[in-house]
């Protein structure tokens, strides 16, 4: 994907809350983005969210968990919930039921069985028509590297359907990526009800 240059920060956040906004995070919501590292996405999500919603950021680096602690303090954004990720406990099991899944540009750093596990722990969390939303970066087809390198996106796409999540649409919009602004591919799922399983 063509990169532009890079932005300021106001910039960065205004086209993640663009991106956002245009995803349908909206207020009172519960957002888990998976694999937040400091927080871009997380800090954006929590004011769209606003006054009831909330925003739970899972990542395994402690030192990017505390940056992004120290902007929510900044920011007085009380509504943000961290947790370091490990081996043993990837999703803490008393989070609440969740609206969306934001998972960007983190699958490739997942084994396959390790990314099947994690679908099922997300269709887990997920309420009824949730939505899972993810920007697959570094797949064969976009930039390839680590777990994704051999896996097309159609291939990723089928693989998350297997895991019984119902592939809804795939866009292509302004993202952030490594603190610059790029065009890349939104593909959102959803949890089917227990009937459309069936």
């Amino acid at each position: 994907m063509k990169k532009q240059k890079k932005m300021t920060s106001n910039q960065l956040q205004e086209t993640i809350k663009k991106l956002l906004t245009n995803l349908g995070i909206t207020s009172g919501q519960t957002i888990l983005d998976f694999g937040s590292g400091d927080g871009k996405y997380t800090l954006s999500a929590s004011q769209l969210v606003l006054p009831n919603g909330k925003v739970i950021a899972i990542d395994k680096s402690k030192q990017a968990l505390r940056t992004l602690q120290k902007q929510a303090k900044t920011k007085n954004r009380t509504n943000i919930i961290t947790h370091q990720a490990t081996k043993e406990n990837i999703i803490p099991s008393n989070i609440p039921s969740l609206d969306v899944i934001l998972a960007f540009d983190v699958l490739h750093f997942l084994e396959k069985d390790k990314r099947i596990q994690l679908y099922n722990q997300f269709q887990q969390h997920l309420k009824t028509n949730g939505r899972f939303i993810i920007h697959p970066k570094h797949t064969k087809d976009n930039w390839p590297m680590w777990h994704l390198s051999a896996l097309s996106t159609p291939q990723l796409i089928q693989e998350i359907q297997q895991t019984s999540f119902r592939y809804k649409h795939q866009k292509t919009i302004s993202l952030v990526h490594d603190n610059q602004i790029e065009k890349g591919p939104i593909i959102i799922f959803t949890k089917e009800s227990k009937q459309e399983r069936q």
